[in-house]
């Protein structure tokens, strides 16, 4: 997914705490992982400003988006094989 040594611990170990500053996939996964994630889930609206807030930059919120969605479902997965 990156090169991120953050990140390839996380995709290893979706606990880990390690985050990287300046890393898009670091930022979306924290994202992905707050307890936020499962209210603006529900709500579009509020997702959208919530992921807009974080990267007012379009192209960044774009690939931010994306990349919220990547480690919500990885952490969604894993969750359900617990």
């Amino acid at each position: 997914m990156t090169d991120c040594e953050a990140c390839t611990k996380a995709e290893a170990d979706l606990t880990s705490g390690l985050y990287q500053s300046g890393c898009l996939s670091c930022e979306a996964r924290s994202l992905a992982k707050s307890a936020a994630a499962q209210a603006l889930e529900r709500d579009p609206g509020e997702r959208q400003a919530a992921l807009r807030n974080c990267w007012p930059d379009v192209e960044k919120y774009r690939k931010g988006r994306a990349l919220v969605w990547v480690w919500i479902k990885r952490i969604t997965a894993a969750k359900g094989d617990a």
